[in-house]
């Protein structure tokens, strides 16, 4: 999964003022995964005291 940033973002909105809801709900989806993503790799940070390069 490719990181989401502001940019992304934009262009997607953009893009689902052309395509519809279906977009839009796949950017809002990719948004929430990659926050699980990053709080599970915090915990895991905290848990082992190790980055995930050490992992």
């Amino acid at each position: 999964m490719g990181y989401v940033d502001p940019g992304n973002r934009v262009t997607s909105l953009e893009a689902e003022s052309r395509f519809g809801n279906s977009l839009l709900s796949m950017v809002t989806l990719a948004n929430a995964r990659a926050v699980l993503f990053q709080a599970l790799a915090a915990w895991l940070g905290v848990a082992t005291g190790k980055d995930l390069g050490e992992h």
